[in-house]
């Protein structure tokens, strides 16, 4: 990046490499455990995550807009230059944080954010899905915008290594943020009570899918996380889990592919959910997920889906009118392209 960043603006959003941690060993219960159990650093002298946390210390090294939702006052780390939006030209980006307070241990399924508190990967709390609405629903307003992308590490719509974490989960909807007072008790965040009343991360996903479906101008949502290329075109009729449906029986998970996973209703557009990892290593392979395993049984799937497993870096052009892409390989292939992101989009035309 040098040679660019030197002359020109780059805006970056927060992930799970950026990711100072307080790390506990418990390797006396958990024998398998890789990692220990990490939590998003705070201080030892002051107990506040104030100047040390990952936040702190990413808003310390870029400078970035201080426009994003206002910091919390129950003690969780800032969002300040970490969660913010920007305009260039005719194009807004928003970039949201949803690596934010994050809890790390190897063994996900014990869920052990749920007895030490913290954010597992790819949850988004209420006040920063709050503050991403009313950043879409200004831009929607604003004549001078024409184009909006959001961007976040962790993808929402998986198609790789990260089927088990990011926004996904493998499906299991109870997944969600916990925070605890110094008695060990729930305590309020963003308007509601955690555990267990707080919505899950399938919740939280359909409500930002629902957001950027309901905007005419929102052409793509960027994440990365996965050390591939891939795009997906999640509409009205893509199977992603709709839990007002599919979780009808009391349970917490949709246990796919043995369960059904339905479309979300209402969706008013579709809307390209595409990662760009190209640039980390090792490259991953594909694995299946319900909304792919649904675009490879159409008569042209790759016009709503594409999976490269190469370096890779995603180029965006816009034009009037016109937002494209074109994705480059290290050796300066064009390994995949949309002329117009938004031409998909219009759900009166059939899926092709």
């Amino acid at each position: 990046m040098a040679g660019f960043w030197a002359e020109r603006a780059v805006y970056t959003a927060m992930g799970n490499h950026e990711a100072l941690l307080n790390v506990f060993d418990d390797s006396a219960e958990r024998p398998d455990s890789k990692y220990g159990i990490g939590l998003d650093k705070w201080s030892a002298k002051t107990g506040s995550y104030a100047g040390g946390s990952t936040e702190a210390v990413f808003a310390r090294e870029f400078r970035f807009p201080r426009n994003g939702p206002k910091n919390p006052t129950d003690g969780r780390p800032q969002y300040s230059e970490n969660v913010y939006s920007f305009q260039y030209g005719s194009l807004k980006v928003i970039v949201f944080n949803n690596n934010y307070w994050v809890f790390s241990h190897s063994d996900k399924k014990a869920k052990l954010w749920e007895t030490y508190g913290g954010n597992p990967e790819g949850y988004i709390m209420e006040d920063q899905l709050l503050w991403i609405k009313r950043e879409v629903a200004a831009a929607d307003k604003d004549d001078t915008v024409r184009h909006v992308a959001l961007m976040a590490q962790e993808p929402v719509f998986p198609n790789s290594a990260h089927m088990s974490d990011a926004m996904w989960w493998n499906g299991d909807n109870s997944v969600r943020a916990h925070m605890f007072d110094r008695n060990g008790k729930a305590i309020w965040i963003g308007g509601a009570p955690v555990p267990p009343k707080v919505k899950g991360v399938i919740d939280v996903r359909n409500e930002l899918v629902a957001a950027v479906a309901d905007s005419p101008k929102v052409a793509v949502v960027l994440c990365s996380d996965e050390h591939v290329y891939h795009r997906t075109l999640i509409g009205p009729e893509t199977p992603i889990g709709n839990v007002s449906k599919d979780l009808t029986d009391g349970s917490t998970s949709f246990h796919w592919p043995d369960k059904r996973v339905s479309p979300l209703d209402g969706l008013k557009r579709r809307t390209w959910f595409i990662v760009c990892g190209g640039g980390g290593a090792p490259y991953a392979g594909e694995l299946p997920s319900p909304w792919n395993e649904w675009w490879k049984t159409r008569p042209n799937p790759e016009w709503g889906y594409k999976f490269i497993p190469q370096e890779n870096i995603c180029v965006f052009d816009v034009r009037g009118d016109r937002l494209s892409l074109k994705v480059i390989s290290g050796n300066g292939e064009v390994i995949d392209r949309i002329d117009d992101l938004h031409a998909a989009r219009d759900i009166s035309k059939p899926v092709q």
